[in-house]
């Protein structure tokens, strides 16, 4: 459709410009300029259109993104609901257990006290042929009534302990009965933004124009990516970074993240526009808030949020090798900070995001992270 324009308007120039027929030629060249007219605003509807397709695409990536986290946070909370019911039946069974053996043993002391009486107190006392005798046997009885008031105050206590444990676990099992019933309707959520984000991939393809905005906007997140990296590198406030060896670890550097690869290095087919595109990390996929970790000894030289990348973090290794971390929910370290291998420097689960974005540079460069990262077991 861009073509029509500069069409028309050498049509405009071919037309006949003779005095006789100059009121037609107007008249024409008019017409022209009104096609012209509705021409570019056709064009400029359809990439309003575009754009505002695209716009529906990403705020439905964002919202299945956050009800992922949601049903992850449920998980995990419902893994911890069930390990504390266990632990929680376990201490009601021990404390009616308790109950059950004091509640006994009271019972003995009550029955003895009853067929006993008072008789058998004043027997005692009044047989003893001393006064020491009778305070001997005074105080033996005394300890034996002393017991006996320790036993029902213990009885009355492990009595609230065990309502109060059993309690506690009737909360436990109704929270774990409201989670149950949000996963599933979370679930239903997701399913349902599956479909409609299915829906809008499905257009996006088939626009040309659609499809233009979202690359563009893919080449354009990596090229300020690499122009951070530069600036970074060009301060002086950054200093120079020691060697650490990390040249040599090619194909033995840890994994940042356990997790599928959802999109490699390199040029290859986009899995969700299905077009080529050209990636200079790779993404993996990551459900939650997992911990990122260092994948060689560091210094950390850029960590804060950047548009496009979540939170991000780039740590220089020395020897013009940085490793790049994005997506990131919360950053851990500080510019200037030194990090260790396997240290712990972000959290994964950026709002909206399932990946966690991964680079490795040799001074300007992306290399294959693929072939630096250890091989992992299938």
């Amino acid at each position: 459709m861009f073509r029509l324009v500069p069409l028309m308007l050498l049509t405009c120039m071919a037309l006949p410009l003779s005095a006789a027929g100059a009121p037609d030629t107007r008249q024409q060249l008019e017409e022209v300029r009104g096609r012209i007219r509705q021409t570019e605003a056709e064009l400029e509807q359809r990439r309003r259109q575009a754009r505002e397709l695209v716009r529906k695409l990403h705020a439905s990536e964002a919202a299945l993104g956050r009800t992922r986290q949601t049903l992850e946070r449920i998980r995990g909370q419902l893994d911890r609901l069930k390990k504390e019911i266990a632990g929680q039946e376990q201490k009601a069974d021990e404390a009616g257990r308790r109950l059950g053996r004091t509640g006994r043993t009271l019972r003995q002391r009550l029955t003895a006290i009853y067929k006993g009486g008072e008789s058998t107190f004043l027997k005692v006392l009044l047989s003893n042929s001393s006064p020491a005798d009778m305070a001997r046997d005074y105080d033996f009885f005394r300890r034996i009534v002393q017991r006996d008031r320790e036993l029902l105050e213990r009885y009355r206590e492990e009595q609230l302990q065990a309502r109060a444990q059993k309690a506690r676990l009737e909360r436990l099992r109704a929270e774990q009965e409201k989670a149950f019933a949000e996963r599933k309707r979370q679930q239903q959520r997701l399913d349902k933004q599956r479909l409609q984000q299915q829906g809008l991939l499905a257009q996006v393809r088939q626009d040309e124009e659609a499809l233009a905005v979202l690359l563009h906007e893919l080449e354009d997140k990596a090229r300020r990516l690499n122009d951070l990296l530069g600036d970074v590198r060009r301060e002086p406030s950054k200093g120079r970074q020691a060697a650490t060896g990390f040249a040599g670890s090619r194909g033995r550097l840890p994994w940042p993240v356990n997790g599928p690869v959802r999109v490699g290095f390199g040029t290859g087919r986009h899995p969700v526009l299905g077009t080529r595109y050209e990636s200079h990390g790779i993404e993996i996929v990551v459900n939650g808030e997992k911990p990122i970790r260092a994948v060689w000894d560091g210094r950390v030289i850029f960590a804060k949020p950047f548009r496009g990348y979540g939170n991000l973090m780039i740590l220089d290794h020395g020897d013009g090798y940085y490793t790049l971390y994005a997506q990131a929910s919360r950053l851990l370290r500080k510019p200037g900070e030194r990090v260790h291998k396997g240290d712990r420097i972000a959290v994964s689960g950026f709002e909206g995001s399932d990946v966690v974005y991964f680079e490795i540079r040799q001074g300007s460069r992306p290399v294959d992270p693929m072939r630096w990262l250890a091989s992992r077991r299938r």
